[in-house]
């Protein structure tokens, strides 16, 4: 029953942010289905406004709080936190809306996406090592000043706006039989699989996870929402914990048919073939579902495959390195 629903809101939150958000390329990889029977397709979220999936959520959740502020004749405040993508997409979301609000930002966050953050006039504050005590120190601030949290993934409107990739890619690729998408706090995954399964039961969902920190993977082996330790990654995206109430590991036990671990050579090897190949550039997260794909595909036979790229946001330094790292292996 609550997939069906959240199904039924994925839909109405197509219609509703369909003017604000593009519809994003599936572009066939050759390259990726060379030596293989798959048809294999990469779903271009990297080239979504902000460069990240983020702002579909952003853009649903804020178009709807604007909707309850108008008809209860509120003013609305949001506060809310994020690693850098959600930190844009909510920037620009409230922007569009002329909802005014402050994000929070962990530390370690990629200094790349907060500059773009500052650019489009959102208001930064710092707080925590760690995704999870920077969502308790935003959630705090709402309650002690009266403004809405949006969270980066523990929100269901927020995850029916992520849920419209899967929306889009059953209409681009009627066809589809695998989805692989990287995994963070569920938000994504979830809404995608949750869509996909009620849609058409038959795909396979493979959630997709640096081995650096991995809260969900270990999670759902485990059955409850456990504190792992987190290691440092390419996918700074997915970074981190999750919140022990999550409504995004329902979804994941339930959709999520398969889950893979990545290495940090693997992701940079992914970041690498998509500048070299399709030349495009991606962040570690979207890294790292096309090196899980490259990881399962000889267990893979004949199928119609999808590779969600879920962003492009990534410092210059770490690129870089990863270019003369890759241009020096290549010489030996």
């Amino acid at each position: 029953m609550a997939d069906r629903l959240l199904h039924e809101q994925v839909c109405q939150a197509y219609e509703r942010i369909n003017g604000f958000v593009r519809c994003t390329p599936l572009e066939r990889s050759y390259p990726l289905q060379a030596d293989c029977s798959n048809q294999v397709y990469i779903k271009l979220e990297s080239e979504q406004l902000t460069g990240s999936f983020k702002v579909r959520g952003a853009f649903n959740k804020c178009i709807l709080l604007k909707e309850r502020a108008t008809a209860s004749e509120h003013k609305i405040e949001v506060v809310t936190a994020s690693s850098g993508n959600h930190a844009m997409a909510c920037t620009i979301a409230m922007k569009t809306l002329q909802i005014s609000g402050r994000i929070f930002v962990p530390n370690y966050a990629s200094q790349a996406k907060l500059k773009m953050v500052t650019a489009m006039g959102g208001c930064v504050e710092h707080y925590g090592d760690d995704c999870v005590e920077t969502e308790k120190r935003a959630r705090q601030e709402a309650l002690d000043t009266g403004a809405i949290y949006i969270s980066p993934y523990n929100d269901l409107e927020i995850v029916a706006g992520q849920g419209t990739i899967g929306y889009e890619i059953l209409k681009q690729l009627p066809e589809v039989d695998v989805v692989m998408v990287c995994v963070g706090g569920g938000g994504l995954i979830g809404g995608i699989a949750t869509y996909l399964k009620v849609a058409k039961p038959s795909i396979k969902i493979v959630g997709c996870s640096p081995a650096n920190s991995a809260a969900m993977h270990y999670s759902i082996q485990a059955g409850k929402v456990i504190d792992i330790e987190n290691k440092e990654t390419l996918s700074d995206g997915s970074a981190g914990s999750i919140e022990e109430d999550t409504v995004t590991f329902g979804m994941c036990q339930r959709n999520v048919d398969e889950w893979l671990l990545v290495s940090e050579e693997e992701i940079a090897d992914a970041i690498y073939f998509m500048m070299e190949q399709h030349h495009k550039i991606v962040e570690g997260s979207a890294g790292v579902a096309i090196a899980a794909y490259c990881k399962m595909k000889e267990r893979l036979d004949n199928k119609n495959v999808v590779i969600v790229a879920c962003g492009c946001n990534i410092n210059m330094s770490i690129l870089n390195d990863i270019i003369i790292s890759k241009k020096d292996s290549k010489k030996l």
